[in-house]
Parts: structure tokens; C-alpha cells; sequence
């Protein structure tokens, strides 16, 4: 599902020895430690397919629900709000990756 929700400002950018700012491995499998990190915490991760379309992902403890700001062209879209993590990945890919 989508809607407008926005991560709060106090949240900041998961960065452990410069490995963490994004979810997904090299591989496209969600690493667990970027997970883990982020998960009832005041912290984010970003989803990336190029510097211009990009998603950033943090846990919604009000709502219970992982949740993903979309960004297009640096302008916001919407927001998935996901029961899983691997359910808004797949949303974002579905609607954004480029062939």
C-alpha cells in the first residue's frame, strides 16, 4: 500500500563502516545486519537505482509497518508502507527498475 507518510527528522542514516547506508547487498538479497540495525530504531537505509530515483527505508513503529519515501528526480512521490521488508522492495523494483 502507498500513502503520505514521512519519516520523522530526528531519524538518521544507518552508516556502520561505511557498508550500511544501503539495504541490499550486491546481490539484491537484504542484509540482515542493515535490517537488524534499523528495526525499532531511529534509522534509515536507502533502496538506490540511480541518484536520481531512490527510496528510503526505516521502520514506522506508530504504524507497525516497514515504510519507504520515494524519491524521483530528488522530488518525493509517495511512500510504500510494507508488512515486510522484502514486500516494499519489491514494490519499489516493481514500479521503478529500468531495463
Amino acid at each position: 500500500m502507498k500513502g503520505k507518510v514521512y519519516i520523522p527528522h530526528d531519524f538518521e542514516l544507518y552508516d556502520e563502516n561505511d557498508d550500511g547506508i544501503f539495504l541490499l547487498d550486491e546481490y539484491g538479497e537484504i542484509k540482515e545486519h542493515v535490517r537488524d540495525a534499523i528495526y525499532l530504531k531511529p534509522l534509515f537505509a536507502h533502496l538506490l537505482i540511480d541518484e536520481g530515483l531512490y527510496c528510503t527505508v526505516w521502520w514506522n513503529d506508530e504504524l507497525g509497518y516497514w515504510c519507504g519515501e520515494t524519491y524521483v528526480s530528488w522530488e518525493y512521490v509517495d511512500t510504500y508502507i510494507c508488512e515486510s521488508l522484502e514486500e516494499l522492495v519489491e514494490a519499489f523494483y516493481e514500479d521503478y527498475e529500468q531495463e
